[in-house]
């Protein structure tokens, strides 16, 4: 089969908005051209891409690429000055790309959703909600954090530690801490630090207030 003509585009292409920067392919070769001398010169209308291009081989045959008056050879046929760098003006193709693209992206992740919402009781209550809210906004962005940051239903929330936090900081208030509520305030305090890494489940919650209570009431 014979190579086809893509586009490389270089990691700076957006230097030169609405230009691209890249370097015309033919299969694995890099494509240059001599008739290309400043910056000027190498504009290319891309917006639809290789539109005129011809295909060729030179008398020595070398794989040439004519397009827009420009004769391209392979890179490393060139001895002398050459170009492989241009600006493509490619404003049209990108933006449709781009919105594809985020169109394609917001689908998979509301699959991915729509699975969780068949399994519902297999998520932690909170973060359930905040996807469901994200999926009606159709928010793909917020979406994608959601669904990287939910924690099944086994495992506790941040928003589940309020009740135990109040109790902590009532507990840190009292003055003359017996050794029982300063174990009681050490274990709590794990306990918060346990929940929000994502690795705290309910009973160890429960277990933290019940320690503070009663090491409070004595």
């Amino acid at each position: 089969m014979p190579f086809q003509p893509h586009v490389h585009f270089h990691p700076d292409k957006m230097q030169y908005a609405p230009r691209w920067v890249g370097a015309l392919m033919l299969g694995p070769l890099v494509m240059a051209t001599s008739d290309v001398h400043t910056w000027q010169e190498a504009g290319f209308d891309f917006n639809r891409p290789f539109q005129g291009a011809i295909l060729g081989r030179d008398t020595e045959g070398v794989p040439t690429l004519a397009l827009q008056g420009r004769m391209f050879r392979p890179d490393y046929w060139h001895t002398g000055n050459s170009t492989h760098y241009l600006l493509l003006d490619m404003g049209k193709v990108k933006k449709q790309s781009q919105k594809q693209q985020k169109k394609a992206e917001l689908e998979r992740l509301m699959a991915v959703a729509r699975e969780r919402v068949a399994d519902s009781v297999s998520w932690a209550p909170h973060g359930y909600a905040r996807m469901v809210k994200a999926m009606q906004a159709q928010d793909a962005e917020a979406l994608k954090a959601i669904l990287n940051t939910m924690r099944p239903s086994n495992l506790a929330e941040p928003e589940d530690l309020s009740e135990l936090l109040s109790l902590l900081d009532e507990a840190k208030a009292i003055g003359n801490k017996s050794d029982s509520l300063r174990d009681a305030i050490q274990y709590a305090g794990m306990v918060v630090r346990y929940v929000n890494d994502g690795s705290g489940t309910p009973d160890l919650i429960k277990k933290a207030m019940q320690q503070l209570r009663t090491a409070m009431t004595r």
